[in-house]
């Protein structure tokens, strides 16, 4: 739920250096030595780096939203990825030696099974890399594979000496998402760090290594500069008709110490204990939530000191005040401390099939068991979750304050504040 709080106040040197042309090109030992591979399905191999282009065009712009019947262990996304060696060069900081072909994980990785869990940017999300063909563990990660003959005198290794590398790549549910707030990159699935490295140990002295490595990453989440990351999100709403800009009424700006102002009236427009018409202020109590479809909204209002027990809406600015603010909704007093009925809302689901030349957000999906090898998603265990984005625009309620006499002396001229908490509640 999200809490704020409102008052309602009643009337109150520099150097050019020239130098001649000049250039030269220096290489290192390790720019020009790496091994390689040629992707048979989904990634794509340049010479530094393997990136998984499969499952970056599935996580993009795509949105989960947490659902309690998909627990932790739940896939969200799921690709085969297979390379054939085409060889090594440059590795003359190993030639005549046995090579170990080497996974090191990042440091946030933690080992799961036959590979590595990577947190991703978005809490309760991680990256499952698994090697299926790997040897076993090694100080420095994984054993994906031994050549089968050394390296020659000139760096050379051929692409017959060189394992073949199967990895299967997911992304898995491992706890409860974040709530979608302003800072929304925080839900972002991105991988800072990265995804780690294959490289190149000696297999007699582990302590021995080519300088030249091969990192690994996810493939890229954007289209021209349109789309972004997908987001892993738990329900959440808040005020205002902007996701990036909380409001209450008629856009007046909500946050700490936030005030509405009434404006000034005469002590002869009370007439007795009850509301006062004039002075009263109405406006449009707007909110905008990333919700999964079903979800229930509603408001309440309280008072540090409430007229009663709440009864009509009324808080005061201290106990046994002789005037306060009572609150309407919809045109009735509010019941402080108690929600409201559920409010209206306009519920946008989001698409269920990628849009690549949009910013459409496709529909993320779960599975639990028997996921199949690949990111299709075609398998029949692949359940579309139900997220989406909603707001109350032209549906929204209408939030009203004004004066209430709570004795039957009129209240005395003066100026005072009244403090008041309004909370949005889902569920």
């Amino acid at each position: 739920m999200e809490l704020r709080e409102l008052s309602c106040v009643g009337r109150s040197f520099g150097r050019l250096i020239m130098g001649l042309p000049f250039s030269m090109a220096v290489y290192s030992q390790g720019a020009l030595s790496n091994c390689t591979w040629t992707p048979l399905s989904g990634a794509a191999v340049s010479a530094s780096q393997i990136q998984f282009v499969d499952l970056g065009r599935w996580l993009r712009r795509t949105l989960w939203v947490d659902d309690s019947r998909f627990p932790a262990g739940t896939l969200l996304a799921l690709s085969a990825v297979s390379l054939n060696p085409t060889g090594c060069t440059g590795l003359l900081d190993l030639r005549f030696r046995p090579v170990d072909f080497v996974y090191v994980p990042p440091r946030s990785a933690v080992r799961s099974g036959a590979g590595y869990l990577i947190p991703a940017q978005a809490p309760g999300v991680a990256l499952r890399l698994e090697f299926s063909q790997a040897l076993g563990p090694h100080p420095s990660g994984i054993l994906l594979g031994a050549a089968t003959e050394r390296v020659s005198g000139g760096g050379l290794l051929p692409a017959s000496a060189l394992p073949r590398l199967v990895i299967q790549v997911s992304v898995v549910k491992t706890g409860p998402f974040d709530p979608y707030g302003l800072n929304a990159q925080v839900t972002h699935l991105a991988w800072p760090d990265g995804l780690g490295w294959i490289r190149y140990f000696d297999a007699e002295l582990p302590e021995n290594y080519a300088i030249s490595q091969m990192s690994v990453a996810m493939g890229p989440m954007a289209v021209q500069g349109s789309g972004y990351p997908g987001s892993a999100v738990r329900t959440f709403c808040h005020f205002g008709r902007d996701p990036r800009v909380r409001t209450l009424v008629d856009d007046r700006a909500l946050g700490e110490g936030a005030v509405i102002t009434l404006p000034s009236v005469k002590r002869s427009d009370f007439a007795g204990i009850g509301a006062s018409g004039p002075g009263a202020i109405s406006g449009s109590l707007a909110f905008h939530c990333v919700a999964r479809a079903g979800t229930e909204v509603k408001v309440s209002f309280d008072a540090v000191f409430p007229l009663g027990k709440g009864l009509e809406g009324v808080g005061m600015p201290e106990a046994n005040s002789d005037i306060g603010v009572q609150i309407l909704l919809a045109g009735l007093p509010v019941q402080l401390g108690v929600n409201s009925q559920q409010l209206g809302w306009n519920f946008r689901r989001s698409s269920s099939y990628p849009q690549e030349l949009d910013d459409t957000t496709v529909q993320g999906r779960f599975c639990i068991a028997n996921c199949g090898t690949d990111a299709s998603l075609a398998d029949l265990n692949w359940i579309e979750g139900d997220g989406g984005t909603a707001n109350n625009m032209a549906m929204e309620t209408t939030v009203s304050f004004r004066y209430f006499q709570t004795t039957h002396q009129r209240p005395a001229p003066r100026s005072f504040s009244v403090p008041f908490t309004v909370t949005l509640d889902w569920q």
